[in-house]
C-alpha cells in the first residue's frame, strides 16, 4: 500500500504538472499570466467563441473545458484501496446534483484479496469513503 500512498501524494503535491483536470484551473493558467483563453487554444486549437456567444461564465468554460480531457486513469484505485481519488476542481451547487458517483466512474473496485468492500473496510476501517461526503467538491481549487 505503500506505493500506491507515495503515487497518491505526488498527485496531490504535484497535481498540476500530471493531472490535466489539475491543470486546466483559472487558478494555474493566471499564476502564468494566461486565461481560459489561452487554456482552449492549448486544447482545441481555437477559442470557444460559441460559448461565448452562448453567454457562458469564464468559471463555466473552464468546466466545459475540463469535461473533453481525461481524469486520473488510476482513480479507480486511489478510491478503493485509499478511499480517495485525486482532488478535483469544485462545482458549483447548481452541478453537484449531476456529477456521476463513484461507482458511475467506475472507482469502485474490490480490492485484490477481499471478498467485499465491506471486508476491506473493516480490516482497514480508515481507507472507508465518507458515504456523505463527495470527494469531488474538494476545496482544494475553485474554478
Amino acid at each position: 500500500m505503500c506505493l500506491l500512498e507515495i503515487v497518491y501524494d505526488a498527485y496531490v503535491d504535484f497535481g498540476k504538472y500530471i493531472d490535466p483536470q489539475q491543470y486546466y484551473t483559472h487558478e494555474t493558467f493566471s499564476s502564468e499570466g494566461r486565461g481560459i483563453d489561452d487554456a482552449e487554444v492549448e486544447v482545441h486549437g481555437w477559442i470557444c467563441e460559441h460559448l461565448i456567444n452562448e453567454e457562458y461564465s469564464e468559471e463555466d468554460r473552464w468546466r466545459e473545458l475540463r469535461s473533453n480531457l481525461d481524469e486520473c486513469q488510476i482513480n479507480y484505485l486511489f478510491y478503493s484501496y485509499l478511499g480517495k481519488p485525486t482532488p478535483l476542481p469544485k462545482l458549483p451547487d447548481y452541478l453537484q446534483e449531476i456529477e456521476p458517483t463513484a461507482e458511475d466512474r467506475g472507482w469502485t473496485h474490490i480490492p485484490a484479496g477481499f471478498a467485499s468492500m465491506e471486508d476491506y473496510w473493516s480490516t482497514y476501517p480508515s481507507r472507508k469513503p465518507d458515504r456523505f461526503l463527495n470527494f469531488l467538491l474538494s476545496d482544494s481549487f475553485e474554478s
